[in-house]
């Protein structure tokens, strides 16, 4: 069991990092309950934050199954509700009705997550390790929908909604949401997980519950999709070719498939993160840069990076082939010290300062990596420099906590700063402080403000324009 030691809101903002990884697919629009109970589409950045102030204020949040202009999908959902909306029958419907299910992908191996919805009804929801097409999605929650009818007979005293509902994707602008769990239904109550029975949790020790959800939630196994077709007889060979077994030489002595190549980045926190905001089709610009530097050493032409791009939502061929002919010689593997201080993400022991995700890569397989120095993006201790990285986390920071309207332009260019931008703002401090490591022509464009503050208090402002 989790530390019960936790406050209230230290156990929801761990929540929320679990809440967003499993069930946030579409990062730019969610579902908000209003006062009269309906839920409307606000099209705003989907964060761990929002969903930690949802928890936060027992609100409830819907989160919408399809990706972003994209017909991809990363969980299945059975969503069963009881006809009588007065005088609900819970445990009967999960047992006739739910139980069967669970047994029924427990026989297939398939793990599932049971939530009591908050009102009348009861989520069994699958979450893949990554995403999948909606009409595999399809086929696989109807492999278990004919599977449940088969043994049951009929549904009992039950409904039943299915998400995906369909196989179709076209002309779906965000499609159908599903309540995220934790929320808080206003005609209803809290939703809660369970594990194998169904049974209410006390919902009065507030730390003790919070401390079970984040328990189940952390136990959890998504599952992988190739295990999953294979389990059921789904063919999706070119995906799982693709995926597991199209190998790619990174150097003369190892070749990669893409998975693997995924897989064994994401040990560290920094490229866990970052395939997680690619494979949700919510990356930051500097997503793309990193990626795309990391495998710079390759001498492929960048094939190897455009196989890579080609498997996450947004994915445009011509649009992929045109940057990656315009940035890929201008872009190098980064050392861990420098990606995590650009993501302000605290690195993991284990990790060397000065590695990069292609040395780390080649080391995981056994290969002393002979990596040239010179194409390496080699951060300096410097106060200044860091001061600059820490800045723009700060004022992130401060964007999401402290405004009372969340400025989604700002808050997106904030993020969408290319660590090519922080390096030359870092030879502009050289300069300014008198280093001379740095040499180069600059000439500002800026002007001065004065604010009155108060009758006796004025401040001066000055705004600079520099061409980066």
């Amino acid at each position: 069991m989790q530390d019960q030691s936790k406050t209230v809101k230290q156990l929801n903002k761990e929540i929320s990092v679990y809440l967003h990884r499993y069930f946030v697919t579409n990062a730019y629009a969610m579902a908000i309950q209003m006062k009269d109970g309906k839920y409307a589409t606000k099209y705003l950045p989907v964060s761990e934050f929002i969903i930690e102030e949802m928890l936060n204020q027992r609100g409830s949040i819907g989160c919408y199954q399809q990706c972003y202009k994209s017909d991809m999908v990363k969980w299945i959902c059975f969503d069963f509700d009881c006809p009588d909306k007065d005088n609900p029958d819970l445990d009967y419907l999960y047992k006739k009705n739910v139980e069967p299910l669970q047994r029924i992908l427990d026989e297939y191996k398939v793990n599932y997550l049971t939530e009591y919805s908050g009102r009348r009804g009861i989520h069994v929801w699958v979450i893949f390790s990554h995403l999948i097409k909606k009409d595999k999605a399809f086929q696989i929650l109807s492999f278990f929908k004919n599977k449940l009818l088969a043994q049951i007979g009929e549904l009992y005293y039950a409904n039943l909604d299915l998400f995906p509902a369909t196989n179709v994707s076209k002309g779906n602008i965000v499609g159908k949401q599903v309540k995220m769990p934790l929320s808080c239904h206003r005609a209803g109550g809290r939703s809660w997980l369970c594990v194998q029975d169904f049974l209410k949790p006390d919902l009065s020790d507030e730390v003790g519950f919070l401390a079970q959800q984040l328990d189940i939630l952390s136990r959890y196994n998504v599952n992988d999709y190739q295990s999953v077709c294979e389990s059921i007889g789904v063919n999706d060979e070119e995906l799982i070719v693709r995926l597991k077994y199209r190998k790619y030489e990174v150097c003369n002595d190892i070749s990669l498939s893409i998975w693997e190549t995924i897989e064994i980045l994401s040990e560290t926190r920094v490229y866990a993160a970052i395939f997680q905001r690619l494979m949700q089709g919510q990356a930051l610009r500097n997503d793309w840069l990193v990626v795309m530097g990391t495998f710079s050493p390759l001498n492929d032409g960048g094939a190897f990076v455009t196989e890579l791009y080609s498997m996450f939502p947004n994915y445009d061929v011509k649009k992929t082939t045109i940057n990656i002919k315009k940035y890929r010689e201008a872009y190098y593997p980064a050392t861990f010290e420098y990606l995590y201080q650009i993501y302000g993400i605290e690195m993991e022991k284990n990790l060397e300062k000065d590695d990069t995700g292609f040395s780390y890569l080649l080391k995981k397989k056994g290969i002393v990596p002979k990596v040239d120095e010179s194409n390496i993006i080699n951060n300096k201790k410097k106060d200044d420099a860091i001061s600059i990285c820490d800045t723009v986390q700060k004022e992130i920071k401060y964007v999401l906590d402290n405004d009372e309207v969340l400025n989604i332009s700002v808050w997106n260019d904030l993020n969408g700063i290319k660590a090519t931008e922080l390096l030359r703002l870092e030879e502009i401090v050289e300069s300014l402080l008198g280093a001379d490591a740095y040499s180069f022509s600059w000439k500002p464009l800026a002007y001065v403000y004065q604010r009155e503050e108060s009758e006796n208090k004025k401040r001066e402002l000055v705004y600079c324009i520099i061409e980066i």
